[in-house]
Formats: C-alpha cells, structure tokens, sequence
C-alpha cells in the first residue's frame, strides 16, 4: 500500500469513526430524552387524578316551575337562582339530578357532576314563563327513582315549591313511603303561592321532610335565603 492509499484508508476509518459516535450520541440523547419522558409522565397522571372530583352523595333538585308559583312577591326570583346556586356549588361532591315540574315532571339534567353546569341550568329553568299545573307528589317519587339507582348512602332531595298538588297520580303516602324505604332524606325550601303560603302547602312539605328525617324551610323574605341556604348545607355535609 502506497502512501496515497494509507492515506485514503486511514481517511475513511475516520469518517467510520466518527459516524459511529454521532449515532451512538443520538442514541444516548433519545435515551436520555425517553426514561425522562416516562418518569414524568406518572406525574403528570396523579396530577389529573387527583383532581378529577370523586362524588360522595346523590341529590335530586325540584324546581316548581308551575302557575301557582308565577308571583313570588316575597321572593326575588334573581336571589332565589343565586341562593340556589349557592347551595350547590358549595355541595360540589355530589352527582346531581333536576328536575323541573308544573303540569308533569321533566328531567332537566340526569346525572351531572358539573357544578357549574347545574347553577347555568337552574337559572335557566327558574328564568322560564311559569304556567300549567303542579304534580309535585309524581316529581318527588321521579326524583326518588333516580336517586335509589345510585350506590351512595347520602341521598338527598331538595324541592323548592309551594307544597301545592294538583296534577300527581302519585299520592303523599306513595311519596312518604318512597323516601323512607330507600334512605332518602328531603329538603324543602317553601316558596310563596301567589302572596303567601296555604296552611295545605305548608302541611305537605312538613309531612314530606318529617318522614325522611329532612327539614323543611319558610323564607319570608329574600333575605331569609342566605341563612336557610347555610343551614341546608350544614345537614348535607354531616
């Protein structure tokens, strides 16, 4: 081998050389880069599942929406959406069910965990043109039914109505039974009929809350929501 020719040799062992420890660089920076990746992926992980909500209760929410409730002169309906509001994303652990009633029962929201999903439509509902008639009594019993479908000890139905029926095909005692034999406990907060409320009203959601070991509660005055609303999140949280 001539001079030229150890030269050309020994050019290319070089190239080879130094091709190979490029490669293996590469190698040893995309090894690097991946046991970096997949360490912090885990991280990343129990970050989102620890703030995923897990909920602990399920309520039921009833809005009567029907005629007999279209004047609440005592009541401002803008503090009762708040207070409403209020409630519930302070009880955000919860699922929850609405449910609207006036002539019959229609559920509004099945099962959200969303929180601000539930305040946007209680607004919503409670913003509508009140009219037909009320089956409270086939609202409460709905409501029951999705709530005993649920695995959660803490079942809670929270009504806001003037406690008057007058469309159900179901009865008090139908709906009295229903809450005691599934663990369903009732939370009523009275609305005015008109100007105030009928003693007829006032004995339904009294008897409702008083077979579910639930409370039932009469605002005079809008201001009277913030301590009720206080007091209902006090029994959902115990």
């Amino acid at each position: 081998m001539d001079v030229r020719d150890a030269g050309s040799y020994t050019g290319r062992v070089a190239d080879m050389t130094f091709t190979w420890w490029s490669r293996l660089g590469e190698c040893i920076v995309a090894s690097a880069a991946l046991l970096l990746l997949t360490s912090w992926t885990p991280s990343l992980s129990s970050t989102q599942s620890s703030s995923t909500k897990s909920p602990r209760a399920s309520n039921a929410v009833i809005l009567d929406v029907s005629d007999s409730t279209a004047q609440t002169t005592r009541i401002r309906k803008r503090k009762l959406i708040e207070s409403l509001q209020r409630l519930v994303q302070n009880y955000d652990e919860s699922q929850y069910y609405l449910i609207g009633v006036s002539t019959t029962p229609t559920i509004i929201l099945d099962n959200s965990i969303d929180e601000y999903t539930v305040s946007r439509e209680i607004s919503k509902l409670l913003s509508k043109r009140r009219e037909g008639g009320t089956a409270l009594y086939d609202a409460c019993y709905l409501g029951i039914e999705r709530l005993k479908q649920t695995t959660f000890a803490k079942r809670n139905l929270i009504v806001v109505s003037d406690g008057i029926d007058t469309m159900s095909v179901k009865s008090l005692r139908d709906v009295e039974n229903a809450l005691s034999d599934n663990n369903v406990r009732l939370y009523a907060i009275a609305v005015p009929t008109q100007i105030e409320l009928t003693h007829k009203g006032i004995r339904t959601l009294n008897a409702l809350a008083s077979a579910s070991g639930g409370l039932s509660f009469y605002p005079t005055k809008s201001e009277d929501l913030d301590a009720i609303v206080d007091n209902v999140l006090a029994e959902l949280k115990k």
